[in-house]
């Protein structure tokens, strides 16, 4: 009985992120595939009285792919080894800096809206790649479906403003250095 809910929790999730694709993909640029996806998932498992914990445990493969996803981002690192070593104080001052200002921001914000201690623990680890955020949230007494859905939409504001500086460039409101300053920046 396990393997056929493992097995349907697995088609379920591929279906609902090709399905989500293919509409995407078919000229309907607000339909990003990963919200219509999960959407669709959330309503497939209500549909079929799915319990929560079930689906997290029959789809674990996932988490695991997850966290391979993430060791194999190793290998580009490695080829730009000398530009590490190169700018190693730079790059360790603002992974530092942005470290604590993040931390601060979701403590501020825990403080001024009263977040409970399990919504903190879900949002410290937003500045973290996904399967670590995962980890680091459930070891804190977290809801890990909090920090996949602040991630997503965190990750969804950068696209949206990359989208907004290319179509300003039809545009063009900055010119020359400026320009190059500010792709610089978001980039």
């Amino acid at each position: 009985m396990m393997s056929l809910l493992i097995m349907l929790c697995i088609a379920i999730t591929i279906g609902s992120y090709l399905f989500s694709l293919t509409l995407y993909k078919n000229k309907k640029p607000w339909l990003n595939p990963l919200y219509t996806a999960s959407a669709l998932l959330i309503a497939v498992i209500f549909a079929f009285h799915i319990q929560a914990d079930a689906y997290l445990q029959a789809s674990s493969v996932f988490n695991q792919l997850l966290q391979l996803a993430v060791v194999s981002l190793a290998v580009p690192l490695y080829k730009q080894l000398s530009y590490l070593k190169k700018n190693y104080k730079k790059i360790i001052a603002g992974v530092i800096m942005g470290t604590a200002l993040g931390l601060a921001a979701v403590i501020a914000m825990s403080h001024i809206f009263h977040l409970q201690e399990q919504l903190l623990a879900s949002l410290i680890p937003r500045s973290v790649t996904l399967p670590i955020a995962l980890v680091i949230s459930t070891n804190l007494g977290g809801i890990s479906s909090t920090i996949c859905w602040e991630l997503t939409a965190s990750r969804q504001r950068v696209l949206q403003w990359e989208l907004l500086l290319r179509c300003s460039e039809q545009i063009d409101p900055l010119h020359g250095e400026k320009k190059k300053e500010l792709w610089a920046i978001l980039q």
